[in-house]
């Protein structure tokens, strides 16, 4: 792997004029916040990649640059992975086949012993084995062949190898005992046929002590890669603040984190605060200043030389940057640590840090934002406080040790060069040097291992030369843990991988038999979003009626839109992260039948009860939503009806999609722009013509009860909002005559008797709305009525299918049974569940719907609709298409894959410890750091699996698409994540590896086969493997798939 720092530091020679420090520390600072958390803010949840910072590197060496700047283990332990074995997820030809590929680097010989394939295999098998729970079966089986050889030989007395094989690796194969028996009996006559303990005993010790001296003489050379500096220079987890906690048990960071947290929680507030203190435009640093006046900063004992700074912050034309420079002269920080000190600064607090770099750069749609530069002034402010803790704490520890009291300096520079900063940083020093001159036990146990394994006997390894067992040495440690368990994770992730490829190629060809579609003039079409989710709806609306038709389309609906609904200051973009919104509309409040305008305070929350008159005690308990909700959520649920003040989404609320003259800088559509976008959409998903009467666009939401999380199960390519809207607007778009007027001009003729009807699907209680349903002619009410009673059916299948999730619900549960369940769910105040929302991921299909209907993919596939006919040779709606999938699909698939794979780190822990702060995130406690990433309710179920993304295109225009856009292409190449083109006509996939496109041979020729959905995953709660839906009778059963 090559160096980090040259991923960080920035060359003089590409930045032009004087190299001035301050502007080192400005580009480092930057550099180090490329790397932090950006989710956003709560309300508005974004996924992404939580390496996003690392994408330029090869997935493999940013995994490992992330452990080692997070001190973090990036792949569990070997015992899961035994698990995954056991459980028939991989085995070891998968592995060999993954390491065959991984081998392909350096020399093949290591010290004239072994092979580099065959070295890495061995601790492979020493992992696997070493977390086998039982590895009975594998002594056993060396038990029999010494039984064997001990009746073959008369001389073998009773006690001689049975309880000998004990001692060794479950791990050794029958022809490395052999070869151990030999060596051992040659110890044996040697010593005079002692039993079988003493053979034993002196055998392995002299193994032993012969690997142990390897090791001397291997330490006794240079060694490759033998360093302990951070990626960061040489200093990046040895601060000062670090070794002064070990050495006297004062926490700097605790102290300085006291101050930040609460100062930053004030700053940043989006309006959960009910009182506002101090002048937040004017920066961090004068709001601080203001807020911490001298007389409460001698409140703490550290803080009671900072009148000075204090000064000094509100003294006008304040430079932190110039701040931040001062203060590490003063800490003296060698020019060579800079870096690494600044990275470690800057992610100190990543959460805290995260949500001020989001908050700078949302300055159009956030009610709030910080400042800019407010990033510069944190840093600054943190190494102020903490060279004030550090000082006052040497000051402390000098007063001890010399039982004399010490002044304490205003301005702290003569405390400083009184010498005990120089001590503290030749402390640093020794430090490192200790650490990289630190011996590793676990070096010659290895080796120790590896020879048992290998059958290598003290004999053979005694001639090696100190170089021979440095090259051991140096293997070894190459493959250590963490690069083992890599290599078992992408033999896991390979196994899938081909059983997903095989299947599409299978059950493709099998759709691509003639068949007639049965489309009638009643036939439904319903435009979902590309979601996971909508995976499992789309597939039980088409085993109701074979002749609906589904498409999947990004829930934004190509719509570059910013909208405000009623009671909202600002206008909020409603697009993936990689798409700028340039247009503006908004929701407005609408009369309704009693003259009662829509969404005014007069329409208060009511009980359906309270028509009823029941008694003030009654009254006054259902007026306690929490209370009842609590006590009785089902009740509460059937009972209570509200009529929210400020309606999020209601069909009494109106459009205005065409702007305000009073705002020409809040520009809406034109109706060119609408025919251009609606046309666009059409052509490309395939809607072309034979249109149905009613055509359902379907975006998405979820609503549930005490869930901060809320947002994170909306939809991904609205930036944690609801689809809803977008359906909406596009509905509208789509049934303005002016806009038929313009597509038929281009060729696409929508008949006047279809209509487009908006629907938000809850996908928590698996509910539905309808939106502007009350034009609709009596032909489109007949055909609507009907198209309504097949979805309700498709959502009581999808609530029974989701149900199979939850660990305390039955597997043997009803269909009504099943719609109660995700009802109360979603009602629930105890439900740390209420969905499993984008859990188990891992599968990305852009094409036709006719290659993969009928195909079961178990909720984890993102289906996008494309056809390549109705493209032109270049692939434009493709690569428009691709732009706005794959980013946002691989930032959804690798935050849950980093959170499931190291929860410790890359998840935001349990929310049952969790509080709102701010509005804009959760805590763990009132002085911590802000939590990032997923909850781990969220990412325990979900199985790590990068995405792999199918393309119903030619090899040939994909690559061209990638070579264009360099973002796709650094995705692909960098192996975040797999491409696979499957061709329009052969129907034949072509993976991308290694910056081309070689095609994929099908290890199967059929899928098993069932009648429906249900009779595949009733019973069962895990990942399913893939089965081809007929309706024609099970032919196989699930043991058939392997």
């Amino acid at each position: 792997m090559q160096s980090s720092n040259s991923t960080l530091k920035i060359r003089e020679d590409e930045h032009p004029g004087p190299w001035t420090l301050q502007r080192r520390i400005q580009e480092a600072i930057l550099s180090a916040a490329a790397m932090l958390p950006a989710n956003g803010l709560l309300s508005r949840f974004r996924y992404q990649n939580p390496l996003h910072g690392l994408e330029h590197l090869p997935f493999e060496q940013a995994v490992r640059l992330a452990a080692d700047l997070h001190r973090s283990s990036p792949y569990p332990d070997g015992r899961q992975y035994r698990e995954k074995m056991d459980r028939g997820e991989f085995d070891f030809n998968d592995v060999w086949g993954v390491l065959q590929q991984d081998c392909g680097q350096g020399p093949d010989r290591i010290a004239g012993l072994i092979d580099r394939f065959d070295l890495r295999l061995t601790l492979l098998r020493l992992m696997i084995f070493d977390a086998s729970p039982d590895p009975g079966p594998a002594r056993s089986k060396r038990r029999g062949l010494f039984r064997r050889q001990r009746d073959a030989d008369p001389q073998t007395k009773s006690d001689s190898p049975v309880e000998w094989l004990d001692q060794f690796h479950p791990a050794v194969s029958e022809d490395a005992v052999s070869i151990h028996v030999a060596a051992m009996e040659s110890v044996s006559a040697d010593d005079g046929n002692p039993s079988a303990s003493v053979r034993r005993r002196n055998y392995l010790r002299r193994l032993q002590q012969v690997c142990e001296t390897g090791c001397q003489l291997a330490r006794g050379a240079h060694r490759q890669n033998r360093t302990t500096a951070g990626p960061h220079g040489r200093h990046s987890w040895l601060r000062y603040g670090d070794i002064l906690h070990s050495e006297t048990g004062v926490d700097i960071n605790e102290q300085v984190q006291r101050i930040l947290v609460p100062l930053l929680a004030r700053f940043l507030d989006q309006g959960q605060a009910q009182w506002q203190h101090g002048d937040r435009s004017a920066g961090l640093l004068r709001f601080f200043a203001d807020l911490y006046r001298p007389t409460l900063m001698r409140s703490h004992g550290w803080l009671a030389a900072s009148d000075r700074e204090l000064e000094r912050l509100n003294e006008p034309g304040f430079d932190p940057l110039a701040s931040i420079e001062d203060s590490l002269r003063q800490l003296q920080i060698a020019d060579e640590d800079v870096d690494s000190e600044l990275f470690a600064l800057v992610h100190a607090l990543p959460g805290w840090t995260g949500a001020v770099c989001s908050l700078e750069k949302s300055l159009e749609w956030i009610p709030w934002p910080a400042p800019p530069g407010t990033l510069f002034e944190l840093i600054a402010l943190r190494l102020i406080l903490e060279r004030l803790a550090i000082t006052h704490l040497l000051k402390t520890d000098a007063e001890k040790k010399s039982d004399q009291p010490q002044r304490l300096e205003s301005d702290n520079d003569g405390f400083i060069e009184s010498g005990l900063f120089p001590a503290l940083s030749q402390r640093r020093l020794a430090l490192f040097e200790q650490r990289q001159r630190g011996e590793r036990p676990q070096d010659s146990m290895r080796l120790y291992l590896t020879a048992q394994v290998m059958g290598w006997s003290p004999e053979r390894l005694q001639p090696l030369l100190p170089e021979d067992w440095r090259a051991l040495l140096d293997e070894t440690e190459r493959f250590g843990t963490v690069e083992q368990c890599r290599i078992l994770q992408d033999a896991v992730e390979a196994r899938q991988r081909r059983l997903f490829l095989d299947a599409i190629a299978v059950h493709s060809r099998r759709n691509d038999r003639p068949h007639d579609n049965g489309k009638t003039e009643q036939s439904l079409q319903i435009l979902c979003c590309t979601d996971p989710g909508s995976e499992s709806l789309r597939r039980h609306l088409e085993e109701l009626d074979a002749a609906v038709q589904t498409f999947g389309t990004p829930g934004f609906f190509g719509l570059d839109v910013n909208v405000r609904m009623p009671g909202e200051s600002h206008f909020s973009p409603q697009v993936p992260t990689n798409v700028r919104a340039r247009h503006f509309v908004q929701q407005l409040p609408a009369y309704l039948p009693d003259g009662t305008l829509a969404g005014s305070p007069q329409l208060q929350k009511r009980s359906r009860w309270r028509d009823f008159e029941f008694s003030s005690t009654v009254e006054h308990w259902l007026s306690k939503r929490w209370l009842t909700r609590l006590l009785f959520p089902q009740i509460s649920r059937g009972c209570i009806s509200e009529t929210p003040t400020v309606p999020e989404t209601s069909g009494h609320m109106q459009l205005d999609c065409f702007g305000t003259v009073q705002s020409p800088e809040q520009p809406g559509y034109t109706i060119d722009e609408m025919a251009e976008i609606v046309g666009q959409l059409l052509s490309r998903t395939g809607m072309m013509d034979d249109f149905a009467i009613v055509i359902l666009v379907v975006g998405h939401v979820s609503h549930s009860c005490n869930n901060p999380w809320q947002t994170a199960d909306n939809c991904t390519f609205c930036r944690g909002r609801s689809g809803g809207m977008n359906a909406r607007i596009l509905s509208w778009m789509a049934n303005q005559h002016g806009v038929r007027k313009r597509l038929a001009a281009s060729g696409l003729v929508i008949p006047e008797s279809t209509v487009f009807v908006a629907v938000e699907h809850d996908t928590c209680g698996d509910t539905v709305e309808y939106f502007d349903v009350d034009y609709l002619t009596p032909l489109q009410q007949k055909h609507m009525t009907r198209a309504a009673d097949l979805l309700d059916a498709a959502l009581q299948r999808n609530a029974h299918e989701r149900c199979r999730r939850f660990e305390e619900v039955p597997l043997q549960i009803s269909c009504s049974d099943a719609v109660s369940c995700v009802e109360a769910r979603a009602t629930d105040l105890t439900q740390m569940l209420p969905e499993s929302g984008l859990s188990g991921n891992a599968y990305c299909i852009i094409g036709r719907r006719d290659r993969t209907k009928g195909l079961f993919l178990d909720r984890r596939a993102f289906l996008a609709s494309y056809d390549p006919a109705a493209d032109d040779d270049e692939g434009t709606q493709l690569r428009q298409l691709l732009r706005m999938v794959i980013p946002t699909c691989a930032d959804v698939n690798l935050q849950y894959y980093f959170g499931s794979l190291d929860p410790q780190h890359y998840s935001s822990g349990s929310k049952l410890s969790q509080s709102v702060i701010s509005g804009i995130g959760v805590t763990c406690g009132p002085e911590e750091d802000l939590c990032v990433g997923l909850p781990l309710q969220m990412v325990e179920p979900h199985d790590p699996q990068r995405l792999t993304c199918v393309v119903e295109t030619t090899p040939e225009i994909l690559e061209s698409i990638l070579l264009a856009d360099s973002s796709l292409r650094r995705l692909a190449e960098n192996r975040w994540i797999f491409l696979a083109a499957m061709h329009p006509v052969s129907s034949e996939l072509f993976c991308y590896r290694n910056g081309r496109f070689e095609q994929h041979l099908p290890r199967r020729s059929q899928l098993p086969e069932v009648t429906s959905s249900e009779h595949w995953y009733r019973g069962m709660r895990e990942n399913l493997s893939f089965v081809s839906i007929t309706g024609q009778g099970c032919r196989s059963n699930r043991e058939s798939q392997s």
